[in-house]
C-alpha cells in the first residue's frame, strides 16, 4: 500500500517560504498504513483522500485547516478529464446535509465532491438556500455529451415527509423530497434540478447509465413498491417509464437493484425478493426459495417487458434487498408499517444516516460474452430478540457484521434457530460471484463462494479492467479486524477488493466450474477505509473506489488522526510498484474583498522538493510536501504555483498544481463566464440566516458555492516540465 509522504513542518523546518507563524496551520494528508496488504503483485492500490468532519468550516483541535468537513461517500466516483485540460478529476456522492434550527452542521453540502484523479484536496459544493439542493447523491454520476454531470439526490426522510408541509431541515430538503436528479457544469458546480424529475421520482435507489442519446436509466421504488426503471430523454426533458416490476412470488416485494448498459445496448440488471429476516420464524429458508432475478430488456422497444434470464435461488445466494435511500426508522415488523404510539409487536428500526451503506448488487459485462455479478445475503440486518428502550417494543434486528457493522455477541436465546450459523440460514453466508452467458443460454455458473478470509457480502459495481480482469469489494472480511469506533467492542472485518481472471476459469463437463479465476488482491485495514462500495474503471486505466467508513491521516504534526467517515482509493493494474507523483492546490476562497484572507492548502505524492511561487509574491521558495498558509493579497489577480521534484527520478521530472486568487475583481471562468459567488443571494435571507453563515465561516461558504467552473489545474508525471 504506497501512501503520500507524511512529512510534517516541524521535521522541516527550513523548507517553508514562510516563517512558521505565518502558517495557518497545517494540511493533512494520508498515512501509511502499516496494515493494509495487496495480496497479488502487479496491483497497486493506493489511498487518495480521507474524508474528515472538520476543515475550513472548523479548525479542530488537531490543527486540520483547509480540508471541507464530508462523511460517508456512497459510490465509486466518476473519473471525468477536465475540458481543455489533460488533467484528470473524480467527481462522487456523500451524505450531505442542510440547516439544523438556526446553525449549520459540518457536513451542509449539496452530496457531491470533487477531486484530482490521484491524492488530492477534496472540495465540495454547499448548500444553497436558493435551490435547497443537499442531502445524499448516492449515486455514481454521469456525463452527457454536453459534458454536464449528472446524478442522483435523496434525502434520509424523504419517504416520511415528502407530500407533507415538513420544512426542510439537516435531514430532509423539500425540494428534493423522494429524490430527483441533479444537473452540474463540467466541473461540478452550479447544481440545478432536472424538472422533469421533480415529484416524479419515488426514492431512487441511486442506479444510474446513460447512453449515446442521452437518455439517462435509472432506478426507483415505482408507485407500486416494487421496483421501477424510468428514462429520462435530456433533449427533450421527458421522463418515462421503460418499465415497472411487479410483487414476486408468493406475495415477496420486489426490489429493483443496479442496472447497466451492455455492449449490445440492452439494459441488464437485478432484482431482489424480500423472503424475509434471516433466522425469523415464518421466513422460507428452504434450498430451492426463489431470492431474485437476472433480467435484460430492450429500452427501445416501447411496452416490450424484461426477459428473465436466471431465477436465484437461496442455495446460489440472495440479492440486496435493503433500502439504500432513506432513514426508515421504526417498523412493525414484518409489516413495515411505521410505529406510532400504542402499537404492539416487534420493530425494526433501519438507519442510513450513520453511514451504513447497504451497497447494491450489481453486474457488469466482461466483454467476453457473460456477464458477471454476486449474491450475498439479502438483509444487512438480523433477527435478535431484545427489547429496544426507546420504543417499549421488542427489537427483532441488528447490523450484521457480515456487511461490515455492528457485531453482536450471541446471548442465550437470543437467535431463533439454536445451534445455526447466527447472521444467516443460506448455504452461503459470506455471498458468492457467478457469471452466466450474456444472450442467455447455459446456465448460471457459481466462480467463488467466498469464506469471510477473503471476503464477506460483495456488493457495489463491478469493472472491467485493462488487465482483462473482473474487480469488485466486500462490505466486509480479510485479513483484519475494524473497530466500530462509534460502538464499544464492535469488531468486524475490514473488506476486500477481488478479482475474477476469465483467463483462468476452468469448466468441466456438465457445468462443473474446476477453476473460477478468483483472486483476493487487498484486505482494507480501517486505516485506508472500510466498508468497501465497489469499484468503476477510469479512462486513465486505473479503478477508483470509496469506503463508506474508515480513514486516516496525519495532523499538523505528522501524528496519526483515525477517522470514520471513509475514503477514496485508487486501483492500478499492470503496476510498476511505483505510484504516480502528484501535487494538488486549492485556495479557499479564491474570490476575495480587499483586506480577506485564503488559505492556501496543497498536498503531494511520490514528490519532494516542493517550491511555491505566487504572482503577488507572497508566497515563495521551498515549502513542505504537504501544508496550508494564509495570504492576504492587495488587489489584483494572482497565480500561485506549486512545484515539486518527482521522488527518485534521475532526469528532474517535475510536478505542478496551480490556481488563482480574485481580489476586489470578478473572476472569469474559463468559458469567459463571470465566476459568481454567494451566500445563496438575497434579500430573502433572514439576519438570523445570515448570522448563520457568518458562524460557518464566509470565506468557506464562498468557494464551495462556486456556480461556474473553478479555476485551479495540476499536472501528473506525464506533464513533465
Amino acid at each position: 500500500m504506497h501512501s503520500p509522504h507524511p512529512l510534517s513542518a516541524a521535521s522541516h523546518p527550513a523548507r517553508f517560504g514562510l516563517s512558521l507563524a505565518l502558517l495557518a496551520t497545517l494540511a493533512v494528508t494520508a498515512l501509511p498504513d502499516t496494515q493494509a496488504q495487496t495480496h497479488v503483485s502487479g496491483v497497486r492500490v493506493t489511498s487518495l483522500a480521507s474524508l474528515r468532519p472538520s476543515g475550513e468550516d472548523v479548525t479542530s483541535s488537531d490543527g486540520t485547516v483547509g480540508w471541507p468537513g464530508a462523511r460517508h461517500p456512497t459510490s465509486p466516483p466518476l473519473f471525468a478529464v477536465k475540458p481543455g485540460t489533460t488533467t484528470g478529476y473524480l467527481y462522487g456522492g456523500f451524505l450531505g446535509a442542510g440547516w439544523t434550527g438556526n446553525r449549520p452542521t459540518l457536513y451542509t453540502a449539496v452530496g457531491l465532491y470533487s477531486m484530482r484523479a490521484g491524492v488530492s484536496v477534496y472540495e465540495r459544493l454547499a448548500f444553497d438556500f436558493d435551490t435547497d439542493l443537499q442531502g445524499r447523491i448516492n449515486s455514481t454520476p454521469v456525463r452527457s455529451s454536453s459534458g454536464a454531470l449528472y446524478a442522483v439526490m435523496t434525502s434520509l426522510y424523504g419517504e416520511q415527509y415528502a407530500g407533507t408541509d415538513e420544512k426542510s431541515n439537516y435531514t430532509y430538503s423539500a425540494t428534493v423530497g423522494q429524490g430527483l436528479i441533479v444537473r452540474t457544469d463540467f466541473d461540478g458546480a452550479y447544481p440545478s434540478v432536472v424538472e422533469s424529475s421533480r415529484g416524479k421520482l419515488y426514492s431512487p435507489n441511486g442506479a444510474l447509465v446513460i447512453d449515446a442519446k442521452d437518455n439517462l436509466y435509472g432506478v426507483d421504488k415505482g408507485l407500486q413498491g416494487q421496483g421501477r426503471i424510468f428514462r429520462i430523454n435530456l433533449g427533450t426533458g421527458v421522463l418515462s417509464t421503460v418499465h415497472e416490476f411487479a410483487v414476486g412470488p408468493k406475495g415477496m416485494k420486489q426490489v429493483a437493484n443496479d442496472i447497466v448498459l451492455g455492449g449490445d445496448g440492452f439494459l441488464y440488471g437485478v432484482t431482489a425478493y424480500r423472503r424475509g429476516l434471516p433466522l425469523a420464524p415464518g421466513t422460507p429458508n428452504a434450498p430451492d426459495t426463489p431470492t431474485g432475478t437476472l433480467y435484460r430488456i430492450d429500452p427501445n422497444a416501447a411496452g416490450a417487458g424484461p426477459t428473465v434470464l436466471h431465477t436465484f435461488t437461496l442455495a446460489e445466494g440472495e440479492l440486496n434487498v435493503g433500502d439504500n435511500v432513506t432513514h426508515e426508522g421504526f417498523r412493525l415488523y414484518p409489516s413495515e408499517q411505521p410505529v406510532t404510539i400504542g402499537m404492539t409487536g416487534p420493530a425494526t428500526l433501519r438507519s442510513l444516516s450513520s453511514g451504513e451503506q447497504n451497497g447494491l448488487s450489481s453486474l457488469v459485462d466482461g466483454g467476453d460474452g457473460y456477464l458477471y455479478g454476486t449474491t450475498s445475503v439479502a438483509d444487512c440486518y438480523t433477527y435478535v430478540h431484545n427489547l429496544n428502550t426507546l420504543t417499549g417494543l421488542p427489537s427483532v434486528t441488528r447490523n450484521n457484521p457480515l456487511c461490515g457493522f455492528r457485531s453482536w455477541a450471541a446471548a442465550p436465546n437470543a437467535f431463533s434457530y439454536p445451534g445455526a450459523y447466527p447472521y444467516h440460514d443460506g448455504p452461503r453466508p459470506y455471498g458468492a460471484v457467478w457469471r452466466i452467458a450474456r444472450n442467455g443460454s447455459g446456465s448460471l455458473q457459481v466462480l467463488h463462494t467466498f469464506n469471510e478470509d477473503d471476503g464477506a457480502t460483495p456488493r457495489g459495481p463491478l469493472a472491467l479492467a485493462p488487465d482483462g480482469a473482473i474487480y469488485g469489494t466486500t462490505l466486509a472480511g480479510g485479513t483484519h479486524t475494524c473497530s466500530n469506533r462509534n460502538t464499544a467492542n464492535a469488531e468486524v472485518r475490514c473488506g476486500t477488493l477481488y478479482r475474477i481472471r476469465p483467463s483462468a476459469i476452468a469448466v468441466e463437463g456438465g457445468g462443473h466450474v474446476a477453476n473460477g479465476g478468483f483472486e483476493k488482491v487487498h484486505s482494507f485495514s480501517g486505516n485506508d477505509g472500510r466498508i468497501p462500495l465497489g469499484v468503476r474503471a477510469g479512462a486513465d486505466g486505473r479503478l477508483y473506489g470509496v469506503t463508506s467508513m474508515g480513514g486516516s491521516y496525519a495532523d499538523s504534526q505528522g501524528k496519526a488522526v483515525p477517522t470514520d467517515f471513509g475514503t477514496v482509493f485508487q486501483v492500478a493494474v499492470n503496476s510498476d510498484g511505483a505510484p504516480d507523483a502528484s501535487v494538488s492546490l486549492v485556495a479557499s476562497p479564491t474570490q476575495l474583498k480587499v483586506g480577506e484572507t485564503s488559505t492556501l492548502t496543497w498536498i503531494s505524492s511520490n514528490a519532494t522538493q516542493c517550491t511555491a511561487a505566487s504572482s503577488a509574491n507572497d508566497w515563495r521558495g521551498a515549502v513542505a510536501d504537504f501544508g496550508a498558509v494564509s495570504v492576504t493579497p492587495k488587489p489584483g489577480t494572482y497565480r500561485y504555483t506549486l512545484t515539486c521534484n518527482v521522488a527518485g527520478s534521475a532526469f528532474g521530472a517535475q510536478v505542478s498544481a496551480s490556481t488563482t486568487v480574485y481580489v476586489g475583481t470578478d473572476a472569469t471562468a474559463v468559458d469567459g463566464n463571470t465566476v459568481s459567488f454567494g451566500n445563496g443571494g438575497g434579500g430573502a435571507a433572514s439576519p438570523v440566516w445570515l448570522l448563520a453563515l457568518a458562524v460557518l465561516g464566509r470565506a468557506a461558504s464562498l468557494r464551495r458555492k462556486r456556480k461556474t467552473p473553478h479555476t485551479s489545474t495540476s499536472m501528473t508525471t506525464a506533464q513533465k516540465n
